[in-house]
């Protein structure tokens, strides 16, 4: 059944923080058409990169769209090992907001996840760029963590692997409890804008969009 999209700009609590986005939909639209996302997002929605290793043109993107200066020497290791195998262990269908909690339990997804972190971060390509990257090979699973959505969710973990995960757990937890609004935008961004955004996209965009650098928020009191 599909879901409606009446009331998707309607304020989101989100209890992580906690924060009262006022108006969702108009701050994930406004970032959803810049120009930046609209390279990042954009290619990752045309499913040109290949699921299970890392190219030039993966780096080329992040780069050019996502803030990112790391040179491509840093990652000419990772992109001349071909496939990952800590990607491969990672099923493209897996859904950090909808996979079962027996599935996400069996699975042991959270490992799997930190060891494709671990796969990635090195001198000069740090947590940020890390799950950037990851995010393109999985944009169900594997949230964007830069200090932003750090800071905002208060994740100290020094390690990027398991600051990684700290994220993933917040965000499964509370993408959970906001599936219907968080589907709701999903559909409007599909309805709307013709993409195609993972639900952890959206509430990790939202959340993005909560630092006190950027609008679209107020402290709930």
């Amino acid at each position: 059944m599909a879901v409606g999209t009446a009331g998707a700009d309607e304020a989101l609590e989100v209890q992580l923080t906690p924060l009262l986005i006022e108006k969702p939909w108009a701050s994930l639209k406004a970032l959803l058409t810049t120009a930046w996302s609209n390279v990042y997002d954009g290619y990752i929605s045309s499913g040109e990169s290949p699921p299970n290793r890392v190219t030039d043109k993966d780096v080329n993107v992040i780069n050019r769209s996502m803030g990112t200066r790391s040179k491509r020497s840093r990652w000419e290791p990772i992109i001349n090992k071909g496939e990952l195998p800590e990607l491969l262990k990672l099923d493209p269908t897996w859904d950090l907001i909808l996979m079962d909690e027996s599935d996400w339990e069996r699975n042991q997804v959270p490992v799997r996840i930190e060891a494709a972190v671990d796969a990635l971060v090195r001198p000069y390509i740090q947590i940020a760029a890390a799950t950037k990257v990851l995010h393109i090979k999985r944009p169900a699973l594997v949230p964007v963590c830069d200090a932003d959505v750090l800071g905002r969710l208060g994740v100290t973990e020094s390690e990027a692997s398991r600051a990684t995960m700290a994220v993933c757990v917040d965000l499964r937890r509370e993408g959970r409890r906001l599936l219907e609004p968080l589907s709701a935008l999903q559909v409007q961004v599909a309805e709307e804008l013709h993409q195609q955004i993972s639900l952890v996209r959206i509430l990790e965009v939202l959340i993005w969009k909560s630092h006190p650098n950027r609008g679209g928020w107020r402290l709930k009191t």
